[in-house]
């Protein structure tokens, strides 16, 4: 530092404010380049073993079954296949249960304008641990209906916001007591033919707890 300040000051009134804002401009570089890799760096997945294990599982089928044509006439058989493995690991090895996920609000939709059901959905992203609104359509996708929910744990769902952190307990058995698995971007599932991609499970919540990040 004492070497530049002497170099500066022995220039003239013109080369010396010249190289002071060229000096600027390479540490702001230097700082906003420093600020970019931070910000890029993945979220350090905090998410709980089970759930980690349980995203592996269906990103394997979800990639599988994209390496495979639309007009290969053994996807739909492959994806059926899917389908069963996936509800297969939910209730063998997690006995339909989940406790302590880490998710984010997706959406709160009041689904009747005259009435008070509103449905909520939650999701996880499938690569890499996302809070970030672009893992919106990445994501694995667990819905729960208000009117399935008791006090208090109704109060706290109606406190929640879109973008919200939370972890959910809870389990996969749905209203007709079956593991339901659907398409949460129908455009997309139109393309692709994968509900891996981005799948949408009907869950039973039954404890929730706000997280702060």
């Amino acid at each position: 530092m004492i070497a530049m300040k002497t170099f500066l000051e022995i220039q003239s009134s013109n080369g010396k404010f010249c190289i002071m804002v060229k000096s600027q401009k390479i540490l702001f570089t230097v700082f906003l380049a420093t600020l970019l890799s931070c910000s890029n760096e993945p979220l350090k997945d905090v998410r709980v073993p089970d759930q980690q294990s349980f995203v592996s599982v269906v990103k394997e089928v979800r990639d599988q079954a994209a390496s495979v044509a639309l007009t290969d006439p053994n996807r739909p058989v492959m994806i059926d296949v899917a389908v069963k493995r996936v509800k297969a690991y939910i209730v063998d090895t997690l006995k339909s249960q989940f406790a302590g996920w880490d998710v984010r609000v997706l959406d709160n939709t009041k689904t009747d304008p005259n009435g008070t059901e509103i449905r909520i959905n939650f999701g996880t992203s499938i690569d890499g641990f996302n809070l970030e609104e672009t893992a919106r359509y990445k994501s694995i996708v667990f819905q729960e209906w208000l009117s399935d929910a008791q006090p208090p744990l109704k109060e706290k769902l109606l406190e929640l916001k879109v973008g919200d952190h939370v972890k959910i307990t809870g389990s996969f058995v749905s209203r007709d007591k079956r593991i339901d698995v659907d398409p949460y971007n129908e455009k997309e599932f139109r393309q692709t033919k994968n509900i891996f991609s981005n799948p949408e499970f009907r869950v039973d919540v039954t404890d929730i707890v706000f997280v702060k990040d």
